[in-house]
């Protein structure tokens, strides 16, 4: 173990590792240098990642650690509805998220977005994602708003903006794997195919688990 912190530590700074999307080690490098903040990003990181591709048990298990680490209730709640969905309870996740209290305008209007999209109604996720977008006071919050963002167009049926937020999103952010699967995502339903194809294959082994395998399922797409 430790000659892999080691060599992790020598290769790259915690903060490079963590935005090239490599969270276990850029995890494991803030633990070294007892960095409690950066650890917590880093988790969240994972718990989103976890989320989007609907893996419960691992979204669980960090979402318990951080409320160990004393993250705000609201999240908490926020997090615990998007399990739900996760965990196919629609309407309850729906209802859950309706009922995030905070007053963070950034979290407000984007637990307001996912309800709504959850609800049926995308056009109107589209709305409040959109002012989630603008509330976002870090480069990470956007990201996470610009990906339900992207869900929400596709969602409504406007494809081509879709793939307009996602190619924006991906020039922004253009290591983060999430970004990328959104990208390939947006492309295979706009029906350029080869384009997909190609973005979902250029994630790698040290990519996040949860976006490697909604990039595989992606992929198996184009083989059944």
């Amino acid at each position: 173990m430790t000659m892999i912190l080691l060599l992790i530590l020598s290769a790259a700074s915690p903060g490079e590792l963590e935005a090239a999307g490599r969270l276990f080690e850029a995890g494991a490098a803030w633990e070294a240098r007892g960095d409690v903040p950066g650890q917590a990003r880093v988790m969240v990181s994972m718990l989103e990642d976890a989320l989007y591709s609907a893996d419960v048990r691992r979204a669980w298990l960090l979402a318990g650690e951080l409320a160990g680490m004393g993250v705000d209730r609201a999240l908490l709640d926020f997090w615990k509805a998007r399990i739900a969905w996760s965990s196919g309870l629609g309407s309850e996740a729906s209802l859950m998220l309706s009922r995030v209290e905070t007053d963070d305008e950034w979290l407000h209007y984007r637990a307001k977005g996912l309800s709504l999209l959850y609800g049926g109604d995308p056009e109107g996720a589209v709305e409040m994602l959109a002012l989630s977008l603008n509330a976002a006071e870090t480069s990470r919050r956007g990201f996470y708003s610009g990906l339900d963002l992207c869900t929400a167009l596709f969602a409504s049926g406007e494809v081509d903006k879709a793939v307009d937020a996602a190619q924006i999103l991906l020039s922004l952010f253009p290591r983060e794997p999430l970004a990328k699967v959104m990208m390939g995502l947006c492309l295979q339903l706009s029906g350029s195919s080869a384009a997909a194809l190609r973005q979902l294959s250029s994630l790698s082994p040290q990519d996040a688990p949860g976006a490697r395998a909604m990039a595989a399922r992606l992929l198996q797409e184009f083989v059944e």
